[in-house]
């Protein structure tokens, strides 16, 4: 009897261990989605054909890494074998137009307040493709990202005599060192160097010392350009003193500076005091530069003769770019004074152009300069 119960409790604990397994299996196994009816749409045969043709291009749309990040990641291929651009073969010949239609058609227009990397008459020899049909719709950023690695390949390259366009490549990169981007800038300088003139090549590395914001203070005090302290050998001075006023002169009129804590103020008066070591005749790269605006006014001319042609020159000339340009001379003729001497009549035939211009009853220019300065001051609050 004792043997028949525990056989009974045995058969009733193992009944109940089965039951309690079974349980646990219906818990883990995963649950049944419930279908819902949905309603289609009804329409006609041309509507859902419709629909369908949207549905495959959305399907087939890439929605992935941009544009702008596929060409960048492709110059970075071709800068690891640079020598295949560098000679006159197809390649090169491709790579180089491709540059300058870029910078012609798509990167200057963005810049148009700054000197052209390709200018109006070097487009129409060089029979680069204009048109609003090559404009990709990039913007500053872009266009930059996108510079920034066509100036890689230059950079990477052994030499540049070889090269296609290398005399309108050479200008392109001396223009480009006026930029405020300091990648653009180094880049530049380094393609620059490539050419081999010892009267540059020498100095590059205080050159792109003073091309990085946090390095071109103690570059300034190191690299004196005063002619009594013979850092800078006399026979140098009329290849480097150009190079080295671009370079700085993107220190006046940048506007934003990472991590810098001294203001825009202080540091065009540290840059301009740099140039008061410069000598007279040597002020005629920094002139030009700031008169640029003004070439078809006469910037180039030291006529003091106010006309029509004058007045429609200054007119062109947007009123804040006008601002920027009297505080920016205002600045140099405080920091050098007596050392602008010989360039004051082409500074005077600016001044008085836009004298007249302004107070020139028919154009209302003064108007337009307060409005700018309202508009400014309400994007600032």
């Amino acid at each position: 009897a004792a043997a028949g119960g525990a056989s009974e409790e045995e058969e009733e604990e193992a009944k109940g261990g089965g039951g309690g397994g079974e349980s646990e299996r219906r818990k883990k196994e995963p649950k049944v989605p419930v279908s819902a009816a949905v309603a289609l749409a009804k329409g006609g045969v041309a509507e859902r054909g419709r629909q369908r043709l949207e549905c495959e291009r959305r399907g087939r749309s890439f929605t992935g890494t941009s544009a702008v990040d596929v060409l960048v990641q492709l110059l970075r291929a071709v800068k690891r074998d640079a020598k295949r651009v560098q000679k006159k073969s197809p390649e090169g010949i491709a790579f180089v137009r491709l540059l300058l239609q870029f910078l012609a058609v798509q990167y200057d227009p963005l810049f148009a307040e700054d000197q052209e990397a390709v200018e109006q008459n070097e487009v129409a020899s060089l029979k680069l493709k204009e048109g609003s049909h090559l404009l990709r719709r990039w913007g500053r950023t872009e266009a930059t990202k996108v510079l920034v690695g066509m100036l890689e390949v230059l950079a990477e390259m052994s030499g540049m005599a070889q090269l296609c366009e290398a005399a309108l490549l050479h200008k392109v990169c001396f223009r480009l060192l006026a930029k405020t981007h300091n990648q653009v800038q180094v880049l530049s300088l380094r393609a620059l160097c490539l050419w081999g003139s010892p009267s540059i090549t020498p100095y590059q590395e205080h050159l792109e010392s003073l091309c990085a914001d946090d390095k071109y203070r103690d570059a300034l005090c190191f690299f004196q350009v005063d002619s009594e302290l013979g850092v800078v050998k006399m026979e140098h001075r009329t290849e480097l003193v150009p190079v080295l006023t671009r370079i700085l002169y993107a220190k006046v009129v940048q506007r934003k500076v990472q991590g810098a804590k001294a203001g825009l103020a202080q540091r065009r008066a540290t840059v301009l005091g740099f140039f008061a070591g410069l000598r007279p005749e040597e002020f005629g790269e920094l002139v030009s530069i700031v008169l640029k605006p003004f070439k078809e006014v006469g910037g180039e001319d030291c006529t003091l003769e106010v006309g029509p042609a004058t007045r429609a020159g200054v007119a062109a000339v947007a009123p804040k770019r006008l601002l920027g340009f009297l505080n920016t001379l205002k600045d140099l003729t405080a920091q050098l004074g007596h050392l602008l001497a010989d360039h004051i009549p082409r500074i005077l035939s600016i001044l008085l152009a836009i004298i007249d211009a302004v107070f020139a009853p028919e154009k209302g220019a003064i108007a337009e300069v307060e409005e700018e300065e309202e508009e400014d001051e309400e994007e600032g609050e």
